[in-house]
């Protein structure tokens, strides 16, 4: 048998929708701890930055001040932190 679960890592961002995004991005997690999502461009610049807080289970994002394309999203809370990428298509 194989063990069931999800590490801590894969369980901070449960969902990212819709897909692709034009111009609000949910998030959906799941922490410990409070934390932060902060969304950069490709070139690394920091774009938004927003607390996340324990004790609820989503995030909605305003991205229509931002261009179409593709972008980084990083979530940190505690040690555990989860980098990955959204589009924006209008």
């Amino acid at each position: 048998r194989w063990p069931v679960g999800i590490d801590d890592e894969e369980s901070l961002v449960q969902k990212v929708y819709p897909v692709p995004a034009s111009s609000v991005v949910y998030f959906d997690y799941g922490i410990l701890e409070d934390g932060v999502i902060t969304i950069f461009d490709l070139t690394g610049k920091q774009l938004i930055e927003k607390k996340i807080v324990s004790t609820q289970k989503s995030i909605s994002i305003d991205v229509s001040g931002l261009d179409e394309g593709l972008y980084v999203y990083k979530v940190r809370s505690g040690e555990s932190v989860k980098i990955n990428t959204f589009i924006i298509s209008r």
